[in-house]
């Protein structure tokens, strides 16, 4: 194993969520679902989502709960305008969750975005954990376990994911606020390069070999059942090191003005001449573009252009300088 690949793979290892993280975050969300939601909802369902369970986050990432609180509101999806119907039932679950964790939280509020969240901050005893909490969002649980089953595949999804999400923290273009890239459309930008951008890919198509698994009436299954895909036919060896010059070159070419990325075709398509984003990221379940909040001067002026740069950098045999919580961190070669 050469050095580059050796350091890449420690920085992976010591950034991800650690075991015993993750065994904290499903006690609390346990903790948060008997004595919060069930008290306000008894016959309530509670879902762990997001980077808890895909393993693609840092070790500190946020705990994403969503809930079921009400079968009369429906699955909430993207396309849906009508989101005033859900606040009240975070104002009743934000009340109950103060009233018994008053102690222990620095701060909360409803975000009323294309998924309302009730967003609850932790003080520093609970290591500043950020919980988020949303009602019937199927997508969201239907894509946390999409993303599970492809970091299970193959460890080099989960470690490239954080190393890209690493570097695109560095330079501030993980910040959907300030019209950049959410962390979502970062996993699914890594997941379509390991599927299309590499020969041979290194992840197979789920939707079309195990459709029915990730089906809106199957979300019942649980994420550790194993599923049997066949191998593929030809085995892609490349280090981590290779896959990660290799993102940034792929990223640079393909011409995202005519091209989308389709998770459930495995493959980039065609945009119709109505397309205005800079990049459409195809969400695998509702189709609607997971990567709307970024702007073309933000595309066209930062992201690719230090994309280039780092792509540069990288095949001059320059260090990989990555920031941590605004620590630097030079990962050599």
């Amino acid at each position: 194993m050469d050095k580059f690949t050796f350091e890449l793979e420690r920085f992976s290892w010591r950034h991800r969520q650690k075991k015993d993280m993750f065994v904290a975050k499903t006690r609390m969300a346990a903790l948060i679902d008997s004595v919060v939601v069930k008290e306000c909802y008894p016959q309530s369902k509670t879902f762990l989502t997001g980077s808890t369970l895909t393993y693609l986050g840092f070790h500190k990432s946020d705990l994403d709960l969503c809930i079921f609180v009400d079968p009369t509101l429906g699955n909430n999806c993207l396309i849906q305008k009508d989101k005033a119907k859900y606040r009240p039932h975070l104002v009743k679950i934000q009340k109950r969750f103060v009233a018994k964790f008053g102690d222990i939280i620095e701060s909360t509020k409803i975000i009323t975005a294309t998924v309302p969240i009730l967003r609850i901050y932790l003080n520093p005893d609970y290591d500043d954990l950020e919980i988020d909490i949303s009602l019937h969002n199927v997508p969201g649980i239907l894509n946390t376990k999409l993303l599970h089953y492809y970091s299970s595949y193959d460890i080099r999804f989960s470690q490239l994911a954080i190393i890209v999400k690493a570097w695109m923290k560095t330079y501030e273009f993980n910040d959907s606020r300030n019209g950049f890239f959410n962390s979502y459309s970062i996993s699914l930008m890594v997941l379509h390069y390991l599927q299309c951008g590499i020969t041979p890919p290194i992840l197979p198509n789920l939707l079309k070999l195990k459709g029915s698994f990730f089906d809106f009436n199957n979300l019942d299954n649980t994420f550790f059942q194993p599923i049997k895909i066949n191998p593929l036919i030809e085995v892609n060896k490349q280090p981590i090191s290779e896959l990660l010059i290799s993102f940034f070159d792929y990223y640079t070419k393909v011409d995202f003005n005519k091209y989308g990325i389709s998770i459930e075709k495995g493959a980039l398509f065609k945009l119709d001449t109505k397309h205005r984003d800079p990049i459409f990221i195809e969400e695998p379940f509702e189709k609607m573009n997971t990567a709307r909040c970024m702007r073309r001067r933000n595309w066209k002026h930062y992201v690719i252009p230090m994309m280039e740069n780092t792509l540069d950098s990288l095949l001059e045999g320059n260090n990989f300088e990555l920031k941590i919580n605004n620590h630097p961190i030079k990962i050599t070669f």
